[in-house]
Parts: structure tokens; C-alpha cells; sequence
């Protein structure tokens, strides 16, 4: 046995090495080498890999498994002489597993011309295969007669697609006798066969088809019906995309009509019909239905079977999946008083798909709705008169779906209530998803309902539900009501999504946050109206009682696009209420929102890592803390990992007042376009006790600096520092370095005009790699010399737009003559670009030698004030090989340095030269 299944970098097989496995008898090729007579990569021409022709040496083989993408390395005769047990024969194309039985006999063939079968001796495998996939075969028209006279005797699955000449599987008419044909087939799959009109043009025998438990057909648009004969083993049943279909089975023997009917489809688990437009009839063969219930008369069925779902689906009696889309000349109401009660029919139903259904008004009455005791799945889409599910035919007060776990209804424009006047109970229901239902108002009513109704009221019970995603239902004002029909309806609530529900004014009333101690994650966007998500209502002070504290779970709040929403809690709840367990939190695109925390809500975030607000007109993160304040309040977010914060018009500070904060994971602080922002204090990074909130108070009114703080060890992380036009310095020119500034990574800098330089003298950047300043229009200088020392790691600095920037480096030092200390060294950095900066004279006018020994390209454009790179000494650029001035290029040719200096001097000669 040679097994070399699964070797996908197998590249080479040597010739003649497979042709000497004398005793070879099982030989195993897929999912592995495919370089059949292939040349070698990487050796002279003239040597080339293994051939299929070895194959054929190999008399005492009885099992192959081959895998042959490109048919041309196919011998001719391959397999004529070949006596073989069990095979598995893929042939251009790749192994699909397009049924699930794993068959001792497979082959699965993409071939363009129905002769190539001979061509290379596939034909005389077809009689004994058990699982046949063919793709193409053009110029076919019968495939029995033409492929295999015997009707193939051992063919389990059948797989025929993307042909256009095949008309018929089975043409018999010139046959005397029935013919017999696929007689132990279980599985047949057509798809996209442009031509076929038949599956038999004649009569066959009972023999045929018996044990066929599958049928997947689509897209072979001119087949007007299927199968001429009973499916007493049917299983499954899938037809889409059929576009001249009229009905599935056809069968116009005579039927003793004394006899008592049988059902046709004992076994029938799943019928799946998806755009067969012309479907009119399932199975023209029903003449009559007879029943055995006292009082009962047999009654006649018409044969275009108007309600799919009613009493004539008697003969699918354990029916499990029905599936029905855009088959418009079936009418697909249950009806009762058109034929009989169909409770049989669906006791074991379990999914229900119906869509794109313009006639229906509602989708079954209350009598039919009460057989549905195993359904655990209904989907109801597209179906633009459709106004309510379930339609009470019979007086029922109250009713149970007890195993529906899914419920999604989707785009029924005139949709109102899934029923009226049934109180409905959903005990176990975990999912419930409606959008575009614009008419809808309640899930329940009755007509005596008061307005304003709500999505859930008393009438409806939900102990179970899990995940409710709601969208462009306009008309509903309210989601709950102040009464709900038992004390555990929704307390299992885990994730809830509002979109698009333009006339709601809150989401959860006061009487729900309490019950949503479940609820993970929460999403509300596109609500024009909403003012508030939670309404906190507190107890009386003076009352008797003492509310105990509620812990939310919640993990992620999302809220965006809310034009109105002013706060996230109505209330500081003030302790009844806290999220703990908040991880994520984003607020976008909310103009007139105050804050997104009340300070009691703050204060417990231990476990928040990221907090994203963009496009909203916040003036404090926080809420005013409401009551008597004895100390500052102590916020501490033991976990915050990123700070992103966007134009923010109204953006002031972390919180009004004096307060302390503590964010000791920090890595990421994102600010931009904050037009008010004046003070982001020392609060981001770790506050000590000597710098607290007094002195900051007096600084942010004096200087108004930013300041930044950090004392974790190993921290590492991103600023970035965007439109903030009142931003004058980061800290007071009097701090020490500070480590948060020593473990930056990546620090951006955009439009900040009162910047006079980007960091005091005193800061260090010792793992700063990648550095971005522009249109600070403010500055003069850039960094200091003992700043720039400290960059040794810096990978990328690109400086631009700064109009008044004079240098980039300043010299601070002073009387400093010492050589070794005269050296700046940027030991790291590959690429330099400095551009349209009009005032800069100098990369350095101080009196230090400049090295950059990995420096790889330098780019200088718009500096036309620019007289030399650097005042002092020789500059060292080894391994420069790309300089650009003003879009012109200079490559570095041989080992020696490009002079920087020299070039810049040239480059700029019609400039005065003090360099």
C-alpha cells in the first residue's frame, strides 16, 4: 500500500519509481501531488516527475484513490484494463464530498464532451460506481442509454450538473416492456441543467427510484415536473430556482378509489421550495383524501393544491422542515373551513419558512397554530399583505407555541401584531428578531388595548428570551410596558439590538434595568426620538423600605446615530444599579447627549478597557455627582486600555470638579478635533498624590497644559494628539521626566497651533518608534537635544506643515564642548521626511556631530529657507541609498557616504550661505 494522502507540500515523485511497486494493490493519491508529468521546478528541463501511464504497470492494484486536477496528464485507456475493488476518481477538479456516505466506488468527473468517458476507459466503471458526480458531459441527451444501458445497477448517489444538451435522464419511449432504472439510488442532485425537460419520457417500472431518500433540484428551468411515480422512501425534498415548474410529482396511473387513501410521503422530513414562480401543483395524483373521524365525508381535492399548508398535506405526516419562497401560484394560507383540520400534518414540524408571498394576509389560524407543539424555528419574510400570523378561527383565549425557540419576522410592510385577541405564551423562545415592519405596533392587542401600546405588554410572556434585535419598526413608541405578564419575563435578556425605530422615547422603563441583571450586550442606533436608554426612578428617601443593590452584567454599550439622546440613565441611580462587568463601551454620532456616566456608574467600571466617543456634544465623560460632595470623588479604572475621543465641539474635561482618577493600563489615548478641550489632566496616567487636583485646577487656568502621567512598568501604547487649538504645552515646563513618556511607541501629532514645541527638554523617548507632526503652525523647534539623544529606537520621523518651525533639533546644552556629548546618534531610524516646512534653516544648528547608521532614505521637499542639514561636522548616512530633494532623486552608487550637507548646499545655493 503507498498512502499519500494529506501531503500537500509533496512537490516530486521521481519517474519509474511508482511503476517498480510490483506488489502494489492499493495505491492513494488525494489532497496531495498533483505534479503528474510535470517539469521540476528548479532543475534543468529535461527532468519532469512520474506519469499516470506507471498506473498501468501495476497488475495487481485493486484500490485507487486519485485526485487528477488537469485532465491533459491523463494516459488514454487509464483505467480500460483495470479491475478494480473499490476507487475513489476525482478528474478536473478537487474532492468535494458532495454527499455524505463515504462509497467504497466514487467518481466525481468534470469533463467538457460526453466522448472523453471512453476516451480514457471511465465508461466501464459507470455500471458498478456507487456515488457519480458528472460536471459538463456536453453533447449528452440520455443519460441512461447513453451512459449506462443498464440503468445503473449500483448507483447510491447521483450528482449531474452544468449541461446543456442532456433533455431526459431516462428516454424509454421506444422501449416495449418498463424499463428498470437507478434502481438503489438514494441521493440525485440536478443543478443548472439548461435543457432537460423530463426525467422520463416513458413508463418504468416499480423498480425505479425505490429507495430515492433525496432530491435536490435547481436551476433547470424548462423541467415542468419531476417524477412519474410513488416516493414511499422520500426523505428530503429541495427545489429552487425551476422557473417552468408546475408541480413536483406527476403520476396518472389509475388508483382504485374505493380503496382508503394512504399517504404518499410516510417518510418526508423536509421540503424546501425556493423561486418556482409556476408552481401550481405538489402531487397531481391526490383525487381524493379520506379520513376515518365520525362525521366525516370523503371529499375531493382539486388538483392545484391552493393550500399548501392545509388538511392536503395529510400525506406528510412526519414533516419536519417545510421551507416555501416565492412561489406565487401557490397559495400557502391554512384555512380550516376549506377542508379538513390539519393538526396531522404538523405535529412534528419543527422549522417553518415561508417568504416573498404577496397574497397572504396572515399565515395560519389559532386552530392550526395549536398542532404546532414541536416547532422550534418560524421565519416569516417578504410577504407584503401579510398582517398577522396567527388569525383566531375559533374563539381561542390563550394559546402556547412550548418548543418555538427562534421567531423571526422580516419586511411585512402591513405587518401589525403577530395576533389579535390570543394572549400567547412563548416559554421557551430565546430569539426574536423583527425588522421593516413599519405598521407594527404591538406584539399582542386586543381592542380594547390603550394607546400607547408597546412592543411587549401582559398579554405576552417571554421567561426564556435571550436575544431580541428589533429594526424600522416606526410606528412603536414603547419596547415594554410598565406591566408585564409575569415577574420572570425577560430576566434572561443577554443581548438586545434597536435600530431604526424612529417614534421611541426611551428603551427600558424604570421598572426593567432591574431585571436585566443578564443582559451582555446592548446596541441602539438610528432612534431620532430617544432620549434616554435606562430610566432610573429612585425610591422615596422617606420610605419604609431599603432597595437592594442591582449588579448588571452587561459587557458591551454601543450607542450611535441617537439625535436626541441627552443621557444614558435618566438618574444616578446612586448604588441601586451598577455594571461592573462593563468591558467596551462607544458612543457615536450623539449631538445633544450631556455624558455617557453618571459618578456612582463611574466609579464601579472596574473591569472597562476600552471607551470610544465620537461626533457628540459631551462636555464631561462623567455626570456632575449629585448630592452633598465631602471629598472629590476617586474614579478608578483598574483595566482601561484605550481612550478614543473625536470631535468633541463641547468636549471640557474628564469631570466638572475636582476629582481623581486612575488609569494605570493605559495604552492607547486617541484625541481629536476637541475644539474646547483645555485640560486632560494627570488623571489618564496614574495620578500621585503630589500632583492632584488643586494644583491642576490652578494650572487650568493659568497655562491650561495637558498633562500626562505614567508610572507602570513595561507600559507601551499609542497617543495621538488631533485638532486641539487651545493646546499650548503637554506639562509644566518644571516636571522631571516622567516614564510614560520613556515607553510611547507611536506618538502623532496633527493640528495643534499653540504648541510652541512638542515636549520640554527634560523628556525622554527611549521606545518611540514611529514619529508625526503636522500643521503645528506654532512651533519653533521640535525637540531638544537631550529629547533627541534619547530616541534610540525611532524607526520613521516625517515632519510637515509647520510654517514657523525653524529647526527640528534645539540646542539646550549650552557652553557643552564635550565631544562624546556632542553627538546626537539616531541609531534606529530607516527613513527621514521633512516637508513644505518654509522656515526651517537646519535639521540642527547646534554644534553636535549627526548619525544615522540605518538610515535608508531621506526626503526634503518645500523647505525652501533650508541653508544646510546640519552646522557641525560630518554627517554619517552608511547605508543611505534613496535621497529625494524637491522631487529630484539621488541613489547612493558605491560604498561611499552621500555628502547630505553638500548636496543640500547645492541644492539651495541661490541662498544666502551661513552654514
Amino acid at each position: 500500500m503507498l498512502d499519500l494522502r494529506g501531503c500537500t507540500e509533496l512537490k516530486i515523485i521521481q519517474p519509474d519509481v511508482i511503476s517498480n511497486l510490483k506488489s502494489l494493490e492499493e495505491l492513494y493519491v488525494v489532497k496531495s501531488f498533483k505534479g503528474w508529468d510535470g517539469q521540476v521546478q528548479g532543475v534543468n528541463e529535461d527532468q519532469r516527475n512520474a506519469s499516470l501511464d506507471e498506473l498501468k504497470l501495476l497488475e495487481r492494484v485493486t484500490t485507487v484513490h486519485l485526485e487528477i486536477v488537469d485532465i491533459k496528464v491523463l494516459p488514454k485507456d487509464l483505467f480500460r484494463s483495470k479491475k478494480l475493488e473499490q476507487y475513489q476518481i476525482f478528474i478536473g477538479c478537487e474532492l468535494t464530498h458532495w454527499h455524505s456516505d463515504d462509497s467504497s466506488k466514487c467518481m466525481e468527473l468534470s469533463l467538457d464532451e460526453n466522448k472523453l468517458l471512453d476516451d480514457y476507459g471511465l465508461a466501464r466503471l459507470l455500471a458498478s460506481t456507487q456515488a457519480l458526480s458528472l460536471d459538463g458531459l456536453q453533447g449528452a441527451h440520455n443519460v441512461v442509454y447513453e451512459l449506462d444501458k443498464d440503468g445503473f445497477p449500483d448507483l447510491e448517489h447521483f450528482q449531474l450538473k452544468n449541461n446543456r444538451t442532456i433533455q431526459f435522464l431516462v428516454e424509454s419511449t421506444e422501449q416495449i416492456h418498463p424499463c428498470s432504472v437507478f434502481s438503489r439510488l438514494e441521493t440525485l442532485q440536478l443543478d443548472n441543467l439548461e435543457n432537460l425537460e423530463e426525467i422520463c419520457d416513458g413508463e418504468l417500472t416499480k423498480e425505479s427510484f425505490k429507495r430515492l431518500r433525496i432530491i435536490k433540484v435547481s436551476s433547470c428551468n424548462m423541467l415542468k415536473n419531476f417524477l412519474p411515480f410513488s416516493m414511499s422512501k422520500l426523505e428530503e425534498i429541495e427545489i429552487k430556482d425551476c422557473g417552468m415548474m408546475e408541480e413536483i410529482f406527476s403520476d396518472h396511473e389509475e388508483e382504485d378509489m374505493s380503496k382508503e387513501a394512504i399517504p404518499e410521503f410516510p417518510q418526508l422530513r423536509s421540503l424546501k421550495l425556493k423561486n418556482v414562480p409556476r408552481l401550481k401543483s405538489f402531487c397531481s395524483k391526490l383525487k381524493k383524501i379520506q379520513r376515518s373521524e365520525k362525521g366525516k365525508q370523503p371529499m375531493d381535492v382539486d388538483n392545484s393544491v391552493k393550500t399548501l399548508l392545509s388538511g392536503k398535506l395529510v400525506f406528510l405526516p412526519v414533516l419536519e422542515v417545510l421551507e416555501l419562497s416565492n412561489c406565487n401560484d401557490l397559495i400557502t394560507r391554512i384555512r380550516d373551513d376549506q377542508i379538513l383540520p390539519s393538526s396531522a400534518s404538523f405535529h412534528n414540524l419543527t422549522k417553518l419558512l415561508v417568504e416573498f408571498y404577496n397574497s397572504l394576509e396572515y399565515l395560519f389560524s389559532s386552530a392550526v397554530a395549536t398542532s404546532f407543539v414541536q416547532l422550534r424555528s418560524l421565519v416569516v419574510r417578504h410577504c407584503s399583505n401579510m398582517k398577522e400570523i396567527v388569525r383566531n378561527s375559533e374563539n381561542i383565549v390563550k394559546m402556547s407555541f412550548p418548543k418555538l425557540n427562534f421567531l423571526q419576522i422580516d419586511n411585512l410592510e402591513r405587518f401589525a401584531t403577530f395576533s389579535s385577541e390570543i394572549d400567547i405564551d412563548f416559554p421557551v423562545l430565546t430569539e426574536l428578531c423583527m425588522k421593516d415592519c413599519p405598521e407594527f405596533s404591538t406584539f399582542i392587542s386586543k381592542s380594547e388595548d390603550e394607546k400607547p401600546r408597546s412592543l411587549f405588554n401582559e398579554k405576552v410572556a417571554f421567561p426564556s428570551l435571550q436575544s431580541v434585535e428589533i429594526k424600522g419598526l416606526v410606528q412603536l413608541k414603547m419596547i415594554w410596558q410598565y406591566r408585564l405578564s409575569t415577574a420572570d419575563s425577560f430576566s434572561k435578556l443577554k443581548y438586545v439590538k434597536v435600530e431604526n425605530c424612529n417614534n421611541l422615547v426611551k428603551i427600558f422603563p424604570s421598572n426593567m434595568p432591574r431585571r436585566l441583571h443578564n443582559l451582555k450586550r446592548l446596541e441602539i442606533s438610528d432612534c431620532e426620538m430617544v432620549e434616554e436608554v435606562f430610566e432610573i426612578e429612585m425610591p422615596n428617601v422617606e420610605g419604609t423600605y431599603n432597595v437592594i443593590p442591582s449588579e448588571s452584567e452587561l459587557i458591551h454599550l454601543s450607542l450611535s446615530r441617537l439625535s436626541k439622546l441627552k443621557n444614558v440613565w435618566s438618574k444616578d441611580p446612586q448604588g441601586t444599579l451598577t455594571f461592573p462587568h462593563l468591558k467596551e463601551a462607544t458612543a457615536e454620532s450623539c449631538p445633544n447627549l450631556e455624558s455617557i456616566f453618571p459618578a456612582s456608574i463611574a466609579k464601579g467600571l472596574s473591569q472597562l478597557r476600552t471607551l470610544h466617543i465620537s461626533d457628540c456634544g459631551i462636555e464631561y465623560i462623567v455626570g456632575k455627582e449629585e448630592g452633598l460632595e465631602t471629598l472629590p470623588p476617586k474614579f478608578q479604572f483598574h483595566q482601561l486600555e484605550e481612550i478614543r475621543l473625536k470631535n468633541l465641539i463641547n468636549f471640557v474635561s474628564f469631570y466638572q470638579g475636582l476629582h481623581t482618577c486612575s488609569f494605570p493600563l493605559l495604552t492607547t489615548l486617541i484625541v481629536s478635533e476637541c475644539m474646547k478641550l483645555k485640560v486632560i489632566a494627570s488623571e489618564f496616567f496614574n495620578v500621585q498624590a503630589t500632583h492632584g487636583c488643586v494644583e491642576m485646577g490652578r494650572l487650568y487656568k493659568l497655562c491650561r497644559p495637558l498633562f500626562i502621567y505614567a508610572e507602570r512598568k513595561g507600559y507601551t501604547g499609542v497617543l495621538i494628539l488631533e485638532g486641539l487649538p487651545e493646546l499650548m504645552q503637554w506639562m509644566d515646563e518644571s516636571s522631571q521626566d516622567h516614564p510614560a513618556f520613556k515607553n510611547f511607541q507611536i506618538l502623532q501629532v496633527w493640528d495643534c497651533n499653540m504648541l510652541k514645541n512638542l515636549v520640554p527638554s527634560s523628556i525622554s523617548f527611549q521606545n518611540l518608534e514611529m514619529l508625526t507632526v503636522s500643521r503645528c503652525h506654532g512651533m519653533i523647534n521640535l525637540i531638544s537635544s537631550q529629547t533627541a539623544k534619547s530616541m534610540n529606537r525611532l524607526k520613521e520621523m516625517k515632519i510637515s506643515y509647520c510654517l514657523r518651525l525653524t529647526e527640528i533639533i534645539s540646542d539646550q546644552l549650552e557652553g557643552d564642548h564635550d565631544t562624546k556629548s556632542g553627538e546626537i546618534v539616531f541609531s534606529g531610524l530607516k527613513s527621514l521626511e521633512i516637508y513644505m516646512l518654509p522656515s526651517l534653516t537646519s535639521f540642527n544648528l547646534g554644534k553636535y556631530i549627526m548619525g544615522f547608521p540605518e538610515l535608508e532614505s531621506l526626503v526634503v521637499y518645500g523647505c525652501s529657507a533650508m541653508q544646510c542639514f546640519s552646522v557641525y561636522g560630518m554627517i554619517s548616512t552608511p547605508k543611505l541609498n534613496e535621497l529625494r530633494l524637491d522631487g529630484k532623486t539621488t541613489t547612493r552608487v558605491d560604498n561611499n557616504t552621500v555628502d547630505i550637507n553638500s548636496i543640500i548646499k547645492h541644492h539651495f545655493k541661490s541662498q544666502p550661505d551661513t552654514c
